[in-house]
């Protein structure tokens, strides 16, 4: 086979382009293995999401509310259930659970359960049958973390509130409240029948009231979400379907692969800047040789082709060694996880990513040489003789600006790729620009810099290795970069990472509660203060009023939810756990508006309002949005049936990630 010169020329100099620019591929091939891996296993959790997600949920339809079920929803379920549906009833909340043998215990999420739950799914237990057995009462069935935690085991008595109740097996795989759980910790499951007897459900609980419906094959579960969703609200019960937590779920994890897919890209782009480094170097050494081939006749765009296929190839075979490594991890991560994820997640091949991974690595280490490419494209016959001194700058002459913005447009168009949002990619690139900009002023200012300021008579070391950040061939450019990039990267990781530990751990301090004890009534408030001031300890006790809104600005809520407002609905129909108190905590700020005892006065309408009974009441700021209020706008409360009007006085932020009781109203 007759190959053109080019061709030929980049096969025959492909051995020492490896040894040259290879390790550099490294670099690149890490970015490919980052992207690939991402991508393709928030693919595979995506889609075991969706196929497990009647498990995940416990049946086909979700019912939800924070207070018992009245009339209207328990109709609900008897019509479902006479269609042939499965449903099932619980309770959930989050209580401490004690040995009373050894005294350990710990906050769990406990949930009560009728004998049909769950309504769908399967799971596992020891000893065998013994799920059965639980709606008969009597005893408790936990998680195998639980055993751990408690150091208990089957046959041994735990506290459930006021009961003590025997531990008689282990389950694992039911479906749970996954936001309770990451809040107090693994289940155990008793029998709905024994809940009243722990005292857990009474004035002011926590709990949250649910149930769980396996629908008969044929049935649309959205249509019915949509048939009974206002109804049910009028009740302030939610109600959710398998698709949609699975949706939530693998949007989830479709944010969380964009951010690390970001990091990849990155990745890969500081790969490049390697690459471009090397293949600069090379493509020097190579300069005399050129000159040569220019004069026994080889043309310029010969050349040119001939280094940059054995660049695309070289890209190429680094960026297929990130495919094969990318799959390593995909592969790995279910295994790595498995304890983790809710759920089992079934790795696939995903050719799109593949095939998307490859070009991505081979372009990005093609585009990255173009720069020294364009000085071979000025390479004369002439730098046979004088190759020192022989002028190459064609790249800034002539062809620079255009590689830079064809740099710049790839940059923009990976990131918006990576993050589906021109928005943020056309910061992100900008960013990134400005970095390598910035960058490359001080490597230029260092270079320059390094030789003003070189003694004459500095010792030898010192003057050869200074003279070798700007005598002529020198990397100061290129490695600045590359290391500014790489320290970019990181301290963009590590900021990011600060940001979500701030946002996740629980910062203990002298001005932060360690103990915090809910639901104490009226008649033991007594016993609650001399405990703790027997102890030292100043007594804080918050008062929680249970209320629901009535009325907001003249308006009844149930018309409000009857006309269909739009957004946060929630806001209207949950259940409010209020407080009443002199001054503002140390987790809230006033945005708006006047303290109770605060400098200045009232606006005229709160005045008028106080004038008339109205109760003062400050709102946290993006409940006031949400429900269109402002200061002087009034509320009617429920509160256990009584009706209290209150008019707005103040708005106020509030740190809801504190560990401390913070309130919307």
């Amino acid at each position: 086979m007759n190959l053109p010169f080019s061709v030929r020329l980049a096969l025959m100099e492909g051995r020492s382009g490896v040894r040259r620019v290879g390790w550099f591929l490294g670099a690149v091939a890490l970015g490919v293995a980052a992207l690939v891996s991402v991508y393709s296993f928030q693919r595979d959790a995506a889609a075991s999401a969706r196929s497990e997600a009647r498990d995940l949920l416990g049946g086909d339809l979700r019912l939800q509310g924070s207070s018992p079920f009245d009339e209207r929803v328990l109709e609900v379920l008897d019509s479902l259930a006479a269609e042939g549906a499965r449903v099932a009833v619980g309770t959930s909340l989050a209580s401490v659970v004690s040995v009373p043998g050894s005294g350990r215990a710990r906050l769990l999420q406990v949930n009560a359960v009728d004998g049909r739950f769950p309504a769908a799914g399967d799971f596992q237990q020891q000893p065998a049958g013994i799920w059965d057995r639980l709606p008969d009462g009597g005893g408790v069935l936990a998680d195998p973390q639980v055993f751990e935690q408690l150091e208990v085991g089957v046959g041994e008595a735990v506290r459930v509130g006021g009961l003590d109740l025997m531990v008689r097996g282990w389950v694992r795989d039911l479906p749970v409240d996954f936001g309770i759980e990451w809040v107090a910790g693994p289940p155990i499951y008793m029998s709905l029948d024994d809940l009243p007897e722990t005292g857990l459900t009474g004035f002011g609980s926590l709990a949250q009231y649910r149930a769980w419906v396996r629908l008969p094959d044929g049935e649309d579960a959205p249509e019915l979400r949509e048939r009974y969703r206002e109804e049910l609200r009028l009740s302030g019960v939610s109600i959710d379907t398998a698709q949609r937590e699975a949706e939530g779920f693998a949007s989830g994890f479709e944010n969380l692969s964009r951010f690390l897919g970001l990091v990849g890209l990155l990745a890969l782009l500081l790969g490049g800047i390697g690459v471009g480094s090397a293949v600069n170097v090379y493509l020097r050494e190579r300069r005399p040789s050129m000159a040569v081939l220019r004069c026994i006749g080889a043309k310029r765009g010969t050349l040119v082709r001939a280094y940059l296929l054995q660049a695309g190839a070289l890209g190429a075979l680094g960026a297929g060694v990130g495919v094969g490594m990318g799959l390593l991890i995909q592969f790995s991560l279910p295994m790595l996880l498995g304890e983790v994820l809710p759920f089992q997640v079934t790795p696939a091949l995903h050719p799109e990513a593949l095939i998307v991974g490859w070009i991505l690595g081979a372009w990005v280490a093609v585009l990255f040489s173009l720069f020294p490419l364009l000085e071979v494209h000025g390479v004369s016959p002439l730098g046979a003789l004088r190759v020192e001194v022989e002028p190459t700058h064609y790249a800034a002459s002539s062809g620079g600006w255009l590689v830079g913005l064809l740099l710049i447009a790839s940059l923009f168009a990976l990131t918006a790729f990576q993050l589906a949002d021109a928005e943020q990619a056309a910061v992100v690139t900008g960013s990134t620009v400005a970095v390598i900009g910035l960058l490359a002023l001080v490597s230029t200012g260092l270079a320059r810099g390094s030789r003003a300021a070189l003694p004459s008579g500095s010792p030898f070391p010192v003057r050869q290795g200074l003279s070798g950040l700007y005598r002529p061939g020198n990397q100061t450019g290129a490695v600045v970069t590359a290391l500014g990039v790489g320290a970019f990267l990181m301290s963009a990781l590590l900021v990011v990472e600060s940001r979500l530990r701030a946002e996740l751990e629980v910062e203990l301090g002298p001005d932060r509660p360690t103990l915090l004890l809910f639901d104490i009534q009226r008649d033991q408030t007594e016993g609650i203060t001399a405990l703790l001031r027997s102890e030292g300890i100043d007594d804080d006790l918050l008062p929680i009023v249970p209320a629901r809104l009535e009325a907001v600005d003249g308006v009844p809520v149930e018309q409000i939810l009857r006309d269909g407002v739009r957004r946060r609905r929630w806001m209207y129909s949950r259940l409010y756990r209020n407080t009443y108190r002199a001054e503002l905590g140390s987790a809230e700020q006033l945005t708006v508006g006047r303290w109770w005892s605060g400098p200045g006065e009232d606006p005229p309408m709160v005045r008028n309002a106080v004038r008339a009974g109205a109760a003062r009441v400050s709102l946290e700021a993006d409940l006031a949005e949400g429900l269109g209020v402002e200061i002087g706008d009034q509320l009617v409360w429920d509160v256990q049936g009584v009706p209290v009007v209150s008019v707005v006085t103040s708005l106020r932020e509030v740190e809801w990630s504190s560990v401390q009781p913070n309130f919307f109203a």
